[in-house]
């Protein structure tokens, strides 16, 4: 499902302090250096669509009773994120007349959905087509059901490393999940029996306001630490200053999250995934000012 990513801000403590009050000077990246904690914000809005396209996927819409049934030629409203007990909001024009309302799905399939009485909300009830005369290609149907939870996972791996949420310390997956999201932050909780990852950082998780209609907004809230700083099998290298290979010369660790949202946490089946893994990171171990570059050398100059 499309997942537009509004912002991210990163704020370390050496710059932004302790409780990373200093709110304004932050990058879109991650970028520290090895052991030290960070706080990411990321805004994001989440939304589900179809639409028709002229000559190539025009709609019929037909009321028998109590039901509709929207018919499709091509694509398929299931691979566009629609489901059973979805709420939709649709929109579109007949003549110079906007057509606005809204319905619940009873059933779906790639190419067809029926669905009960269509409420209007502008423009009155949206005329039936008539198969072989007329069709609708401008009609568009937005899904609006509340995602109220929440299952994030998160990793820090190699710049050029495929997408992972294994954790590099215990192989385990890094995640978290909550549910009764609202205006107010909701504090998600870890996953898992093994949380040799788990770091001492926190998942917050609000609603928001997108102004876009059909467009779920949520701003997520993490803070953690950057790691690893070494794995067991490079304690000798560590001893010898030599760093392990996700951080050596202008190799860097990189932040990436996944965001599943669903209307229940216990019902898989209402559920909209969006990846964010497209920022590079820029961390440097020790002796290194960022990321693989001479280190930065400091003089006394008094004690007060």
């Amino acid at each position: 499902m499309p997942v537009n990513i509004i912002s991210r801000k990163y704020w370390n403590q050496l710059v932004n302090g302790k409780t990373f009050a200093t709110a304004g000077d932050y990058t879109n990246f991650l970028q520290g250096s090895v052991c030290e904690k960070l706080k990411v914000e990321t805004t994001l809005d989440l939304y589900w669509t179809s639409i028709g396209q002229q000559y190539v996927d025009e709609w019929q819409v037909i009321t028998s009773g109590s039901i509709v049934t929207v018919t499709r030629q091509m694509g398929s409203f299931i691979t566009d994120g629609f489901n059973i007990g979805d709420t939709v909001y649709y929109t579109g024009t007949v003549g110079v007349t906007l057509h606005t309302g809204t319905f619940t799905i009873t059933t779906v399939s790639d190419l067809f959905i029926t669905t009960g009485v269509w409420t209007p909300t502008a423009g009155g009830a949206l005329p039936d087509t008539v198969p072989g005369s007329t069709s609708y290609y401008g009609l568009r149907l937005y899904g609006t059901t509340a995602l109220t939870a929440i299952i994030f996972k998160y990793n820090l791996i190699e710049n050029s490393s495929a997408d992972s949420f294994l954790s590099l310390v215990d192989g385990n997956t890094l995640s978290y999940t909550g549910s009764g999201l609202t205006g107010a932050d909701t504090t998600l909780t870890a996953q898992g029996t093994l949380l040799s990852w788990k770091d001492g950082g926190n998942v917050k998780v609000k609603t928001g306001t997108s102004g876009v209609t059909g467009y779920q907004r949520f701003i997520i809230t993490h803070e953690f630490f950057v790691t690893p700083f070494y794995l067991p099998s490079q304690y000798s290298d560590l001893g010898s200053s030599i760093p392990p290979s996700y951080l050596k010369d202008v190799a860097s660790l990189k932040y990436i999250s996944e965001y599943e949202f669903r209307a229940s946490l216990y019902n898989p089946n209402i559920s909209h995934i969006g990846t964010d893994s497209s920022m590079l990171g820029d961390v440097s171990w020790f002796d290194e000012h960022f990321n693989g570059f001479i280190p930065v050398e400091f003089t006394k100059q008094s004690i007060a």
